[in-house]
Order: C-alpha cells, then structure tokens, then sequence
C-alpha cells in the first residue's frame, strides 16, 4: 500500500516539475517570442510531460486496485468489530468507488464508520474518533480529481500563449493537490490499519463477540 502510494507522489513530483519548466518556456516565448533554442526546449519538454501524464495514470490505477482492496478488508474486518456500525455494506467499499455519483461520498462514509467501528470500548460505550483526518484526506482527493479534469480540458483547448500558460498553472496546482491527498492517504491507511490491528489484538470485545478467526487489516 504504501509502495504504490509512493510511486504517486513520485509520479506526481515528476510531473509537476516538468509542468514548471514548461511554464517557464511559455513566460518566455511571451515576452520575447519562439526562437531555436526555445523551440527545442519546448519540444523535448512536452515529450516528458506526455509521458509524465501516462506515468500518472498508470501509478494512479495500481493504486487504487491495491487500495480498494486494503479497504475492503477494513470494512469487513469493522463489520466483524461492530456490525451495527455501518450506513453501507461492505459490497459498498469495492462498488462506492466505481459507481457514479456515489462516489464523491460512500468511500468517505465507509471510511467514517470503519474508523469508529475500531475505536475502544469504555465504560460510557465506544470512544468516538476525531474525523478530521478521513475528512481532509478526502477534500484534498476531491479537489485534486476535479482540478485535474477541469485543466486537462482547458489546456487540450489553449491555443494562445496565455490560455496555455494559466492550464499548466491548474494543471500544476492539481499536481500539488494529489501530492497532499497521497500523503494524507498515507496517514489515514497507517492510523486505520494501526487501529484496527490493536482493536482486534488487545482491546475487549464489544457486546457482539468478535470471530476468532478474525484478522487486522494488513498493508499491501
């Protein structure tokens, strides 16, 4: 899991770094127009950014299989702790990705409930965890995907210096948007995992007995 989290960021940094010097490029060729050497520039440049978005793509897609999968299995593993915890089943943590419009908000939910699903019991009942995390993590994942869709468009129509110019600006700002989305990614998947693992090692069982059999979520 982390692995492939990684590799987006990395992805990501490579292809934001590309996009600033093609950004540069056109400042350039604004103030003072295409000359040889700008023009060499700009050609083997926006070979790398091509290729970098193929990258982002790819990585992206391993990802998220590696992730649906790790979620998955904290769902079910929180369904096993709490069963009566959860607004969605756990069919949902693999199809609340893919179906339309649900996801922009069913991976956000099942994250919620699976969180406080692994939260300890106390005398007063089950603790009940603070959401800022999941919450920023999906902000930022929402933002970026948007950002992303909106820039791409515009700069597959930019014909002038400066419409292009201000698409690889939202382009880069969406690159910068996924980095902390992947980071945040990181966090919630450590602290969910770490959570859960003690849940089912050490913590008591709450009024439903917990299966045996049952296993913490582990990081692919």
């Amino acid at each position: 899991m982390y692995v492939t989290l990684a590799l987006v960021v990395a992805a990501d940094l490579y292809s934001l770094l590309t996009g600033i010097r093609l950004y540069g490029i056109w400042a350039d060729v604004a103030q003072a127009g295409w000359d040889d050497a700008s023009a060499r520039r700009y050609s083997g440049l926006e070979s790398h950014y091509t290729w970098s978005g193929t990258l982002q793509v790819n990585t992206l897609l391993a990802c998220g299989v590696v992730f649906i999968v790790w979620f998955h299995r904290v769902r079910r593993n929180a369904g096993l702790l709490a069963p009566d915890a959860h607004s969605k089943t756990s069919g949902w943590a693999i199809w609340g990705w893919i179906v339309p419009v649900v996801c922009w908000w069913f991976p956000r939910r099942i994250a919620l409930d699976s969180w406080r699903a692994s939260t300890p019991y106390t005398d007063e009942g089950r603790q009940q965890p603070g959401s800022g995390i999941v919450n920023v993590w999906w902000a930022a994942w929402l933002g970026s995907q948007l950002v992303d869709q909106v820039a791409i468009r515009t700069y597959e129509r930019a014909q002038e210096p400066d419409a292009i110019r201000e698409a690889l600006r939202m382009l880069n700002g969406s690159d910068i948007v996924d980095i902390i989305a992947a980071v945040f990614a990181v966090v919630v998947v450590h602290r969910l995992t770490t959570v859960q693992q003690h849940a089912m090692r050490n913590w008591p069982a709450p009024p439903a007995a917990v299966p045996a059999a049952a296993v913490g979520a582990s990081d692919q």
